[in-house]
C-alpha cells in the first residue's frame, strides 16, 4: 500500500470530494403527554425533505505553481511533459504517442516513448511506487472513455513490466474517462476544441519519491 505520506499528498493537492449532506426533518402533532397508546398514536410525522449524498469524481490536477515542469536527459520527446515537487514526480504523455485512435493496445509507434520513460524511472526512482493514470477527452459515451482509460493505463503498465521489468506490484492503475480536463472540450471553436481534445488524452504516471530521490 502507499505510504500515508503519498496518500496525504495526492489527496491533499490533487483530490476533492463533495457529498451532499442527508436533510430530514420531522414535525409532530400532538396533544397531551405521550403516557399513553391512545395519545401516541395521535401523532402526525411529516418528512419535509430529504436530499441523500451524490458521490463526485475526485478532483486530479498537477498545477504547475505547485508542480513546476523539469527536464531530465533521457526523455527527449517534446511532447512529454515532466514535473516535479519535493514528494511526487509526474509524467505526461500525450495518448497520441502511444496508441491508435480509440484503441488501448499500445501501438508500434509508443516503443521510442515508453523506452525513454522507463530509462528515467529506471534511473531515478527505482523501487518508488508508481500510479498510472488514463484520461480521455469528451467525445463519445462517458462509460466508453472511462473504460477507454482503464483499459489504456493497465496497457501501460503491462508494456513496461514486460519491456523493462517494472515491478507490477509497486503500481497501481486509474482511468478518469473524461472527468479530468486540462482544458475544455467545449469553449473554443471547431480548430481549437480539437487542440484541447488532444492536450487531454493523456497518461500520466506519478512517482512517491522515496527520501533520497531528487
Amino acid at each position: 500500500m502507499y505510504s500515508p505520506r503519498f496518500i496525504h499528498c495526492l489527496v491533499s493537492i490533487t483530490a476533492s470530494i463533495v457529498a451532499g449532506t442527508f436533510l430530514q426533518s420531522t414535525t409532530i402533532n400532538s396533544e397531551g403527554s405521550f403516557t399513553n397508546a391512545r395519545q401516541s398514536q395521535a401523532q402526525k410525522v411529516q418528512v419535509l425533505s430529504v436530499e441523500f449524498p451524490q458521490q463526485q469524481v475526485p478532483i486530479v490536477r498537477f498545477p504547475r505553481d505547485v508542480y513546476p515542469e523539469i527536464k531530465f536527459s533521457e526523455i527527449t520527446q517534446p511532447q512529454i511533459q515532466v514535473q516535479a515537487n519535493k514528494h511526487l514526480t509526474i509524467i505526461t504523455i500525450p495518448t497520441s504517442l502511444l496508441f491508435e485512435c480509440g484503441k488501448h493496445h499500445i501501438a508500434e509507434k509508443a516503443e521510442k516513448a515508453l523506452n525513454q520513460v522507463s530509462q528515467a524511472i529506471n534511473n531515478r526512482y527505482s523501487g518508488s511506487w508508481l500510479q498510472i493514470l488514463g484520461h480521455t477527452d469528451s467525445k463519445g459515451s462517458s462509460k466508453d472513455n472511462l473504460q477507454l482509460s482503464e483499459q489504456r493505463a493497465v496497457a501501460v503498465q503491462q508494456w513496461l513490466s514486460k519491456q523493462h521489468h517494472l515491478n507490477v506490484s509497486m503500481v497501481t492503475t486509474q482511468g478518469y474517462g473524461e472527468t479530468q480536463p486540462i482544458v475544455s472540450n467545449t469553449r473554443f471553436d471547431c480548430f481549437e476544441r480539437a487542440i484541447a481534445r488532444q492536450k487531454n488524452r493523456r497518461i500520466e504516471i506519478v512517482i512517491q519519491k522515496l527520501d533520497h530521490q531528487v
